[in-house]
């Protein structure tokens, strides 16, 4: 086992003063111009199924890469989006879609309407393109012929084979149906959404303006009620027995034999059942919660691979036998090659600030597979011999290994310095400092959620570049993380239970403490700002701590009643039953004890995190008469995406820190 190679870490003494930088001026435009300073890289990149051709598109068109040849041809173009089945390809091409046969270079069948059929399968036989429409699951014959209706009765509220808002969102699903492997059959969730409320959405813009209700289940109400059928061609559906206490159908998926799979999760999310054909095989309990994953695997002998939190840490198990342990993660199962009896998979081994590619047999001898430092994505072949490797360091943009090296010249042409890794107060920071002598304003950036991993040796994109202006400007940048990122494994996340915001903010507070000390710190000039869990740390965190001069919070929470079932009741319970924990979460409870200046920003169209939270933060500092600044964003939602709107916010949000934190 080699080792991992060591972090750079910054000197805490007193140093002399830095040379000047060279280089071109930042801007905010320039940051969201394209082509971006990050490069491009190739998008939607697949394996063929017999593990010859890596696919892909690079901008609209079709590549294949053969893997022994390293030949690249280019299949179609004006592709939009594609998905491999068998040795076929469903393409979407502008309004239409194709089924198109590679190894003939040739389209199957006609075209169909593209814009009629949401979530479009091919069927493994190549012989039905499935799809949504009108909220009921229909197949259509590839060669020709009427459409088969699999489902009845959908409606606005009911919805077979479509997903809603929330399970996509906070279950990470991908579909509501799944094909049986002799494409004989169709496994599919149906949600009736007749008791989840409805939440209107405003669109302020027109005259008469107009409001667009969305179901949106809030924490302790009504969930879409989910069960699952299977759908024969001929129409017939058989309903499927879910186990006790099933509130959630996480996942449904087929064994290779053509039994159905399914992982369904209980209110409270503390114990994940697994059942194949109607039998449940495993069930994972925890005194906190259980975290659902794409990693089980049906190996041709009959066993079953997964991953298992059991230990505290998340590792590989095969029928009950573990091929990983240690003091580190799985992040997740890339592959498996059968025939040589080796799992592919990316792990935290070695440092938690890195991810490589890893090669375990099924005798638990381990091999590292990746040697740049940084981190690492596979995309492996559905052989399990080989993958393509996307990764990127902290100050090299990603590139994908071996199709696109990513060259991105311009950079240099600003004179950056890396940022440096560092701990503050026992917890992982990366610093970003200025060229500049003597102390200056710092610029502290958090997220905080429930194992979200901040700082970590990897590209992180225009965020990246914003801080490397605000440095450009004069600013120091920390990014901070807490004990429960995610690095430090599970079983310390799990620490969060019951009570969100309360162990971020204490070590947020340690964090900035140790920046304080720092010689090239200014402490009485210390912003903060975050986005989503991030703007609910700025909030709560200028209300509990008194060492923030400025902070901007971009759509946060504010109170955690106000946000999704499925999200909140995993960490909180419902408010029913953490009455306590709810109440001293809310940034809402705490406004009147606002410090310094904030920048409160939100998408007036924010379906994921609703303007009402605003809203409520709002009220409560207003009743307070608490100063404030405010952004609004019509018709934007929680990324705030567009090009005009991200160059106003960050342009905002530099003026803002300019002025608060240099007067």
């Amino acid at each position: 086992m080699k080792r991992a190679l060591p972090l750079v870490l910054l000197c805490a003494c007193a140093t002399t003063a830095p040379p000047p930088r060279t280089g071109k001026a930042l801007t905010v435009e320039r940051i969201y111009s394209e082509p971006g300073l990050g490069g491009t890289l190739p998008g939607q990149v697949q394996w063929s199924p017999d593990s010859r051709f890596v696919t892909y598109l690079h901008g609209s068109a079709l590549t294949a890469f053969e893997w022994e040849t390293k030949k690249r041809e280019k299949w179609l173009d004006n592709v939009a989006s594609y998905s491999w089945s068998g040795g076929l390809m469903l393409v979407r091409r502008g309004d239409d879609l194709i089924v198109y046969d590679p190894a003939k270079r040739a389209l199957v069948g006609t075209p169909l309407p593209a814009r009629r059929m949401q979530d479009a399968r091919l069927s493994p036989d190549g012989r039905y393109v499935s799809f949504v429409r009108a909220h009921d699951l229909w197949a259509q014959p590839v060669g020709g012929g009427a459409e088969i209706r699999l489902t009845t009765g959908g409606s606005d509220t009911l919805l077979n084979g479509e997903l809603d808002w929330v399970y996509p969102e906070e279950l990470g699903i991908k579909s509501g149906y799944a094909w049986a492997p002799d494409s004989s059959r169709v496994a599919f969730l149906q949600l009736d959404e007749s008791k989840v409320t409805r939440f209107p959405l405003v669109d302020w813009r027109p005259v008469q303006g107009r409001v667009e209700p969305m179901f949106y289940p809030k924490a302790g109400e009504a969930n879409p009620a989910a069960r699952v059928g299977v759908a024969a061609l001929d129409g017939r559906v058989e309903w499927q027995a879910l186990p006790d206490g099933t509130e959630y159908v996480a996942r449904l998926a087929w064994t290779p034999g053509g039994e159905l799979v399914l992982h369904t999760l209980n209110r409270q999310q503390d114990a994940l059942a697994i059942s194949i054909g109607g039998k449940v095989v495993r069930t994972d309990k925890s005194a906190t919660w259980v975290d659902v994953n794409d990693d089980l695997r049906f190996l041709r002998d009959g066993r079953m691979l997964w991953t298992s939190e059991q230990t505290g840490r998340n590792h590989i198990v095969l029928d009950g036998k573990a091929l990983t342990q240690g003091d580190w993660d799985v992040a997740g199962i890339a592959g498996v090659d059968e025939a040589a009896g080796a799992v592919l998979y990316a792990g935290s081994e070695g440092n938690h600030l890195e991810r490589h590619v890893w090669r375990v047999t099924f005798d638990g001898k381990r091999e590292r597979l990746t040697r740049e430092r940084g981190w690492h994505s596979p995309v492996a072949s559905p052989d399990g011999t080989k993958f393509v490797d996307t990764w990127s360091s902290v100050d090299r943009p990603p590139r994908l290994d071996p199709i696109e090296e990513n060259r991105v010249a311009e950079l240099d042409d600003y004179g950056f310095d890396a940022p440096r890794f560092e701990r503050a107060a026992g917890l992982d920071a990366l610093v970003f400092r200025p060229r500049t002598a003597g102390p200056v304003p710092v610029i502290v950036h958090v997220y905080g959620g429930p194992g979200a991993q901040s700082v970590a040796d990897r590209w992180n994109g225009r965020s990246y570049l914003w801080h490397q202006l605000m440095v450009q400007r004069g600013f120091a940048v920390v990014i901070l993380d807490n004990r429960c990122s995610g690095a430090r494994g599970p079983q310390t996340v799990r620490e969060m239970h019951r009570r969100l915001g309360e162990i971020e903010v204490a070590d947020l507070g340690a964090g900035v403490a140790w920046i304080m000390k720092q010689p090239w710190c200014d402490a009485k000039r210390i912003g903060l700002w975050g986005w989503s869990y991030g703007g609910y740390m700025t909030c709560l965190a200028m209300t509990k701590l008194d060492v923030f001069r400025a902070g901007v919070a971009v759509a946060p929470v504010t109170h955690w009643q106000d946000y999704d079932t499925i999200y909140t009741e995993r960490y909180m319970l419902r408010p029913q039953d953490n009455a306590d924990g709810y109440r001293d979460s809310a940034p809402v409870t705490h406004a009147a004890k606002l410090h310094g200046r904030l920048l409160l920003v939100h998408g007036l169209a924010d379906d994921n995190v609703h303007f009402q939270n605003a809203v409520h933060f709002v009220d409560e500092l207003v009743k307070a008469r608490k100063p404030f600044d405010q952004l609004v964003y019509p018709g934007r939602n929680h990324g705030i995406g567009d090009r005009e709107a991200r160059i106003h916010l960050f342009t905002a949000m530099q003026d803002f820190f300019e002025r608060e934190l240099r007067r």
